[in-house]
């Protein structure tokens, strides 16, 4: 293989893994967006799941006799588990906001022209594309690629031009140019069956929620849906509660 060819085979390669990177991207996109637009039916959802899933637990221990120590330790260490994690959402949820507004508040001028300079940098630097990758530069390529995948253009320019020095690589010789060839079609066979498992799982299958306030409207009405029946399913099991137990009880969580 001469020297023109691999350079062809790596500029085709380059291109591949810039579609895996604008992939990563949008699932972080669509992720954030949909969690800050839809965050209180995400934990209405959640809330009623977990209560639903305690109260059944609680009232089937019960009917076999169980102790009352023992449903009171069962029932601790839930709401304990599920209470910690809905700290955790709200964590993420913050995040996420703050993610969604980056995709939000730059002109599509702006994004474009980030995407191109992105691309220009993954070909120069994408390990995957440079697979003599000093470790170093590999650690500063992910603090960059992290960048990108929030949309975070000021941030990327930044970490850039604060590394940009030391961000140099050793040409790929000849004597791997076969090997590289190997590993940029492995990586590329992986890439296809990795955007064929994804492209219809959330929250790639949710890109059309996002086309205009139309489609917002329908997906909200669609999980307000599935709130009401897992409410009429929570109803009945706190009648069974009460009915088992002669009081009620109800998750102490801090969204509602």
């Amino acid at each position: 293989m001469t020297k023109q060819e691999f350079y062809d085979v790596k500029e085709e390669f380059a291109a591949v893994t810039c579609k895996f990177e604008q992939m990563n991207k949008k699932v972080n996109e669509l992720r954030a967006k949909y969690n800050k637009y839809f965050f209180p039916q995400i934990m209405a959802n959640k809330h009623l799941v977990a209560e639903i899933s305690l109260l059944t637990n609680l009232v089937s221990l019960k009917s076999k006799n169980e102790n009352d120590e023992e449903i009171e330790r069962v029932r601790n260490e839930f709401v304990n588990k599920v209470l910690a994690e809905e700290i955790d959402d709200i964590n993420k949820h913050n995040k996420f906001v703050s993610i969604a507004n980056n995709f939000e508040k730059h002109t599509q001028e702006e994004n474009d022209q980030f995407e191109f300079e992105v691309e220009n940098f993954i070909l120069d630097y994408h390990p995957f594309v440079n697979i003599n990758m000093d470790p170093k530069v590999q650690n500063v390529f992910k603090l960059l690629m992290t960048m990108y995948y929030d949309n975070n253009i000021e941030g990327f320019d930044e970490i850039f031009e604060m590394n940009k020095n030391g961000l140099a690589h050793p040409e790929i010789g000849e004597d791997d140019y076969q090997r590289a060839q190997k590993l940029y079609l492995q990586f590329k066979i992986a890439y296809q069956k990795n955007y064929n498992e994804l492209k219809n799982q959330f929250p790639l299958n949710k890109e059309v929620v996002f086309l205009n306030e139309v489609s917002m409207d329908s997906e909200k009405d669609d999980l307000e849906i599935s709130i009401k029946k897992l409410l009429e399913m929570n109803n009945a099991i706190h009648k069974d509660y009460i009915a088992t137990f002669g009081s009620d009880y109800k998750i102490p969580f801090q969204t509602k």
